[in-house]
């Protein structure tokens, strides 16, 4: 080999220029975002005391059901962790086939939105969000006079309701059944007519409270 070939010719992986790589970016997992999210609410509730359970598998339109010590409150959380037009959103809204159909008190209590970069929780109640299911927050902003910002870190509107204008959710009563000498829990709603009976104790059969004459107990 000549002198000039030798100064001309090397090994082409050491002249070509190097290709760039190709990051590609990968778009977030929806899912597992929103089960992050969940893991965090159970916890701030367990935190705050709340008891939390789930029901049995994903046919519900709520994933938690909270006890507060009076009243079993269905939750629905919403996960956010992107800023749109300035403000973190969701929507309260479920999939109907094809569709979109919007949460009222019939399905659910309170909507529990976590803003993820800020780890910041909006506890709702389900008819401020029925009207405009749109849910837009400001956090950043400072903005105290937006819509849904009286509703930052509200976590007390979960706690038992002082008044039954405020009351969300099924009631858990205990009854003491002077005739039968047991423990009757009745389970009132609003949310349905009537009350249902549930005899606990025995096999004496189930019997609708007379609450003029037997004692309330409030669990």
């Amino acid at each position: 080999m000549s002198k000039e070939e030798s100064t001309t010719s090397s090994d082409p992986s050491t002249t070509e220029p190097p290709k760039k790589q190709r990051h590609s970016r990968l778009r977030p997992n929806t899912k597992r975002t929103g089960e992050r999210s969940e893991a965090a609410f159970l916890h701030k509730a367990s935190a705050l005391g709340f008891g939390v359970a789930r029901p049995w598998g994903d046919s519900e339109r709520y994933d938690f059901i909270l006890d507060n010590g009076r009243q079993l409150l269905r939750i629905q959380t919403k996960a956010t962790n992107s800023l749109r037009a300035k403000a973190y959103e969701t929507r309260a809204t479920y999939s109907v086939g094809k569709g979109r159909a919007v949460y009222t008190r019939e399905d659910i209590d309170f909507i529990v939105a976590h803003i993820i970069p800020l780890d910041l929780w909006y506890i709702i109640p389900v008819e401020i969000c029925t009207p405009q299911p749109m849910l837009r927050f400001y956090p950043h902003r400072q903005a105290k006079k937006m819509r849904l910002e009286q509703y930052r870190e509200a976590w007390h509107l979960l706690e038992p309701a002082k008044s039954a204008k405020h009351s969300y959710g099924l009631e858990i009563q205990a009854v003491a059944d002077e005739r039968f000498g047991n423990l009757v829990w009745l389970f009132h709603s609003k949310m349905y007519a009537g009350i249902a009976t549930v005899h606990v104790g025995t096999g004496a059969p189930a019997r609708p409270a007379d609450q003029s004459r037997v004692p309330n107990v409030q669990v």
